[in-house]
């Protein structure tokens, strides 16, 4: 458990860091990416327990690059679902 909390602070840490460079000030993109920073860390956190990703001093860039872990993510998922998609396809045709 503590090693959860401190992943989710270093995601927080790389958050916070991103709005304070790119000055993103509004309220609601700040809200906006201390959440995704913080369900980054969440996911990174789960990926070093399971997979040995590196350590959670990376939780920190994680959570800088929320938005682009996140699309990343999502175009991963996205490319295997079609994968699938076209082998049933091809499966069902046979």
């Amino acid at each position: 458990m503590i090693e959860l909390i401190q992943y989710l602070i270093n995601a927080l840490i790389g958050g916070v860091a991103y709005i304070l460079m790119w000055k993103c000030f509004d309220k609601g993109e700040m809200i906006r990416h201390i959440g995704l920073a913080l369900a980054a860390g969440y996911a990174y956190y789960h990926a070093v327990q399971s997979y040995h990703f590196p350590d959670s001093f990376m939780a920190i860039v994680v959570g800088y690059f929320a938005d682009d872990f996140f699309e990343g993510l999502s175009a991963y998922v996205g490319k295997i679902a079609r994968k699938i998609r076209e082998a049933k396809r091809e499966g069902g045709d046979a």
